[in-house]
């Protein structure tokens, strides 16, 4: 008998062609930047979802923000993506984990070069490239 689980969906670009574009391209890293809502960090936290359920184990990612302030709404939101996937996020490591071994580790950089950064810098397996970030 077929499996019969329902499809769930914890995110989709929903029409925004940046992010539609994000997901189809093959470049090995993609910067692209905008106004504030535009849609970037959900684009980057949708890719690397898809990334991880492609890649499993071998999906590691970093998310990064220049302060404190600027990463509680990026985990906030990563919440509502993730946590429905049955991802952890473990507050000692600062580390989402999948259930399949992928990792997203987070930090911040401030005063450490980086403006303005919401990145997702993704590791693939020595067999294949991927790899996205916004500035």
């Amino acid at each position: 008998m077929a499996d019969e689980r329902p499809l769930r969906i914890a995110w989709s670009p929903r029409g925004n062609q940046a992010q539609v574009r994000l997901l189809k391209c093959q470049v090995f890293e993609i910067f692209f930047g905008g106004a504030r809502g535009g849609g970037k960090t959900d684009g980057v936290l949708g890719e690397f979802g898809a990334h991880a359920s492609r890649y499993g184990k071998d999906a590691i990612g970093l998310m990064v923000r220049r302060s404190r302030a600027e990463l509680v709404e990026t985990i906030e939101r990563s919440r509502e993506i993730y946590g429905p996937l049955g991802w952890k996020l473990n507050e000692t490591e600062k580390m989402w984990r999948a259930p399949d071994g992928a990792r997203l580790p987070r930090e911040t950089r401030a005063g450490r070069g980086i403006n303005g950064c919401a990145s997702v810098t993704l590791i693939p397996p020595p067999w294949a490239t991927a790899s996205s970030a916004t500035r």
